[in-house]
């Protein structure tokens, strides 16, 4: 995993962010899209939304309510800073790919943050995750 973090990097430099993020946000969707266990209902939502959004037929704004959503989401839960928590991974995953710009220069983290989140949500299978992260880096 850590060469392909590596060629992310490279990636990033040799494309610009937005477009290296671009590219991370459909490998984040991809990733989270294959998991065969059952989602929270607001994360296939947002799932969706991402989607939409990457085929142009969501606005930025329509992205950008989805994501105010699953904050808002987090923020009615008592539990929303606990990383033990299955679904407040998966909704704090999912909000990595909800952003029209990446929210940092350093996509290279925000990607190894989404990975860790949805490690801790249990989705446990660097196999399938390194396979669709190369994918999308070699586009």
């Amino acid at each position: 995993m850590e060469k392909l973090l590596d060629s992310l990097e490279g990636m990033q430099a040799r494309i610009g962010a937005l477009e290296a993020y671009s590219r991370m946000r459909r490998f984040m969707v991809a990733y989270l899209s294959s998991v065969t266990a059952p989602l929270p209902l607001i994360v296939r939502d947002a799932l969706e939304a991402a989607n939409l959004f990457d085929h142009k037929l969501l606005t930025d704004a329509g992205l950008e309510e989805r994501r105010v959503a699953c904050w808002s989401f987090l923020d009615q839960k008592p539990n929303a800073n606990d990383l033990a928590d299955q679904e407040t991974c998966l909704i704090r995953a999912i909000i990595c790919a909800l952003y029209v710009a990446p929210p940092d220069d350093d996509i290279c983290e925000l990607v190894t943050w989404f990975l860790a989140l949805t490690k801790k949500a249990g989705i446990d299978d660097d196999g399938r995750a390194e396979g669709l992260l190369k994918r999308f880096i070699d586009e």
